[in-house]
């Protein structure tokens, strides 16, 4: 027998799930009331200003500024400063003790992290409109929901290592 081992890797995160998958621009005059759910979303401003709120917290988010609200807690958005703001969403469950990293945090995305989400929505907007089809069966359909999860987690891995 040959002397090799096994080392375990453990895991940060997993993403288990991707909920929605939103890449808008809003009027200037936008203002949405608010949800509280049980997953995680995160909200990227691409151009413009936003107002966000976090619980109890209020921020305005520029170009190149990304907000994670965690599970239940209740958040609203708003344009900000007569903007029309461009903004990325994607909302998504996941497990693991890392993921409470990401718990009342703010990043601020280079070029390569913005181009990396922007691969995240275009790929979860597909997954998303597989999901809602008849394609969940086909080979395509896993494909495309572990490469999206694995887009996830390596996006957020880089946030963590930064």
């Amino acid at each position: 027998m040959f002397p090799y081992i096994l080392n375990e890797m453990p895991r940060l995160f997993s993403v288990r799930s991707i909920v929605t998958s939103i890449d808008i621009v809003h009027p200037r005059d936008f203002y949405y009331a608010g949800e509280m759910h049980n997953f995680w979303e995160a909200v990227y401003v691409m151009d413009g200003k936003a107002s966000v709120s976090a619980d109890e917290r209020v921020y305005t988010l520029t170009n190149g500024q990304l907000i994670f609200h965690k599970p239940m807690e209740f958040h609203r958005i708003w344009s900000a400063d007569g903007t029309a703001p461009h903004i990325l969403i994607i909302s998504f469950d996941a497990e693991g003790d890392g993921i409470k990293a990401f718990e009342n945090k703010i990043f601020f995305l280079d070029m390569q992290e913005e181009e990396h989400l922007v691969n995240i929505i275009r790929n979860s907007s597909a997954f998303l409109e597989m999901a809602a089809g008849k394609d969940k069966c086909t080979g395509q359909y896993t494909y495309l929901a572990h490469t999206t999860a694995i887009m996830i987690e390596s996006l957020l891995l880089e946030l963590l290592r930064n």
